[in-house]
C-alpha cells in the first residue's frame, strides 16, 4: 500500500466536478482526478484533503482507510 492524499474541489461552478477528487502519491507521483465512493467520502467528511491507504491499479488509485496526516 502507498499512502495518498486526496482533495475535493473547495467549490466549482460545473456540478459533475464536485464530486471528483485529485488523488496522488508522495510527489504528486501518479496524480488522478477520479470520482470517490460514498465510503471515502464518509471518511472524510467536511475535510477537503485526508491521507489514505492506496492501491494503484489501471490507471486509478483503490482508496483504503483513513491514515494521520501526513507532512507532505
Amino acid at each position: 500500500m502507498t499512502i495518498v492524499k486526496v482533495q475535493v474541489p473547495l467549490s466549482t461552478t460545473i456540478p459533475s466536478m464536485s464530486e471528483v477528487a485529485l488523488i496522488y502519491g508522495e510527489g504528486r507521483k501518479r496524480m488522478t482526478q477520479q470520482t470517490l465512493g460514498q465510503a471515502t467520502r464518509a471518511m472524510m467528511g467536511s475535510d477537503v484533503n485526508a491521507f489514505f491507504e492506496g492501491n494503484y491499479r489501471a490507471g486509478r488509485w483503490e482508496i483504503g482507510k483513513r491514515v494521520e496526516d501526513q507532512d507532505w
